[in-house]
């Protein structure tokens, strides 16, 4: 099932594979960033700086309602590395099956579980009246949208398994480019609000989703699937939920956490929350590069663990690890260096890039810790081991974090009080997680030799 779009990860020099994996990952990053920064700009532009507060203050409840089902496809890229890896062409051809069926029904049942959940949230976390109605609004659209873009990640997953990047590349900036002209078109052209700028998020992702289905059904191509045999094959649907479900009550309970933090920026008020909202959207721009070493790491320990090839997955670490923490240094002195000017490039207003740039310099340097957390997560799922990431994460980033807003922040309420615990929760979590990651690696590495 080779093919010149695809990667062998399993040989060859491991610096240069994750490299051509992560470059086209990049800018399709690059891309998605620029939707979030076009939603904003707009926003802030042609509706006000109330709006780019409301999609500030939606923007963790959505992640928390869709990352959960986004989490489950994370199983296909497990399971499909493993059978890649493995040569198990028979397994492989029935998982890719499965996924796009497992991943309609899942988007179904998000958007519906999301429609129904949107008020709740917003008067959980306490969103402020001046921007209720339009967060709702906005939150209400993306809600409708989600079947597009779970089915969208789940056959994303399929093509990301196989190293085939570049085209996951091409959608994106297709899609990009339909948001962008969707938002002009919705807002500055027919004044639809912040229903307008969700409503070009979700024609973005269908088209997305849309260009993934005419690869994966291209009868010249490598995974030729075929609409007679689209079903449940349970054997694999097991597999991918066995696999998946911990990734994605992780991104559940990760989401809270976050949710948790955000309540707590809203009782700053709009200016403070915008400033939050605008230094996610640059924070982006720089987290762009490790996000997808980390993803090429995975495929790569995947693929590897599915042939039997221990020592490389070591090595994988190793330089995924080192690679990484280079690239967010280089970022983070870029953004502490030019905080002001690039916080400015996204609004107008002074008293917003001044809130934001704390949580900017936070976010950044704390990435360097992230870094290890990120590589050993992926070596963990790579390896199967997908429940041992969700424990450790819980207990090094969610519940550190929640303690952090119930017992330490009332006594010292300020913005800068509430961004440190992100280089804190980091730091636990990367320690517990190298620990069990090298457990686990032993005990694999032991294993293998018995078995050789």
């Amino acid at each position: 099932m080779a093919s010149r779009n695809s990667l062998d990860m399993t040989s060859g020099p491991i610096l240069r594979k994750l490299l051509l994996f992560a470059y086209p990952l990049v800018i399709s990053t690059l891309v998605s960033t620029l939707y979030d920064v076009t939603d904003k700009f707009i926003a802030g532009k042609f509706i006000g700086d109330n709006a780019m507060a409301a999609i500030g203050a939606t923007t963790p409840l959505i992640n928390l309602l869709s990352n959960f089902f986004l989490g489950l496809a994370s199983g296909v890229s497990v399971l499909c590395g493993n059978y890649i890896g493995g040569k198990r062409d028979g397994d492989l051809r029935e998982c890719i099956h499965t996924a796009p069926v497992l991943g309609t029904l899942c988007g179904l049942l998000a958007s519906v579980v999301g429609l129904f959940c949107c008020k709740p949230l917003l008067l959980t976390t306490g969103t402020p009246d001046t921007i209720f109605s339009d967060a709702y609004v906005y939150m209400a659209v993306r809600m409708l949208g989600l079947p597009f873009a779970v089915a969208n990640n789940f056959c994303l997953c399929i093509l990301t398994a196989h190293g085939d990047t570049k085209r996951v590349t091409l959608s994106g900036l297709l899609s990009g480019l339909v948001n962008v002209l969707g938002n002009v078109l919705f807002v500055a052209i027919i004044p639809m609000g912040l229903g307008g700028i969700a409503l070009a998020t979700i024609l973005s992702q269908a088209l997305a989703l849309s260009i993934k289905l005419v690869i994966l059904f291209s009868p010249k191509d490598i995974y030729r699937l075929r609409f007679s045999k689209l079903r449940f094959h349970w054997r694999h649907a097991k597999e991918l939920l066995i696999n998946g479900i911990p990734v994605g009550l992780n991104n559940i309970v990760f989401s809270f956490s976050n949710t948790m933090l955000q309540s707590s920026v809203n009782s700053f008020g709009p200016t403070v929350i915008a400033g939050n909202a605008l230094s996610d959207t640059v924070f982006n721009l720089a987290g762009a590069f490790p996000v997808q070493i980390n993803a090429a790491c995975g495929c790569a320990v995947a693929q590897c663990f599915g042939a039997a090839n221990y020592r490389r997955i070591a090595d994988v670490v190793k330089k995924g690890i080192l690679t990484c923490v280079f690239l967010v240094a280089l970022a983070a002195t870029t953004m502490t260096l030019f905080s002001k000017p690039l916080m400015m490039l996204f609004t107008e207003d002074p008293a917003v890039a001044a809130a934001g740039t704390p949580k900017l310099l936070f976010s950044c340097w704390g990435y360097l810790i992230y870094s290890f957390t990120l590589i050993y997560s992926s070596a963990l799922k790579g390896m199967r081991r997908s429940s041992s990431m969700l424990i450790l994460n819980t207990a090094g980033i969610c519940l550190p974090r929640l303690l952090w807003v119930w017992f330490v922040f009332p006594f010292f309420a300020s913005p800068n009080m509430l961004y440190l615990i992100y280089p804190v929760s980091y730091l636990i979590s990367a320690c517990l997680l190298c620990i069990v990651y090298r457990r686990v690696f032993k005990k694999t590495y032991a294993q293998g030799l018995k078995m050789a």
